[in-house]
């Protein structure tokens, strides 16, 4: 097993991850990546934003095709901003309930959101 640090910033604008499309190339090598069994390191040292879309295409995808203990030993990360870690914890756990069960997290998100039964 080798060890790959992907620095952030190589794969984003201005030190920013914005968008669901500008997560999916950072998507495509970490999947890669996994799927060699090499551990990979998310480095976001210097980043100044990102947000829960751009993390949710990151990482939060990550886990429609991998277990939560694949991914606890193959991922793991390098920050500064608390802020990033938070919303890093965020994405792994609405994740892990979501791609647990899509069609009751849908529904109650349906039920909450809009009222719909």
């Amino acid at each position: 097993m080798e060890e790959k640090t992907l620095i952030i910033n190589d794969y984003v604008r201005k030190k920013k991850g914005i968008t669901p499309l500008e997560g999916k190339p950072l998507f495509d090598e970490i999947t890669i990546n996994l799927k060699r069994e090499n551990k990979v390191i998310l480095d976001f040292s210097g980043t100044k934003l990102m947000t829960t879309a751009f993390l949710n295409a990151v990482i939060g995808n990550l886990y429609k095709n991998h277990t939560s203990k694949q991914l606890k030993r193959l991922l793991g990360f390098k920050t500064s901003n608390e802020l990033t870690i938070q919303r890093i914890k965020r994405v792994i756990n609405t994740s892990k309930l979501f791609f647990k069960d899509e069609k009751s997290f849908n529904k109650t998100f349906n039920k909450v959101v809009y009222g719909n039964d």
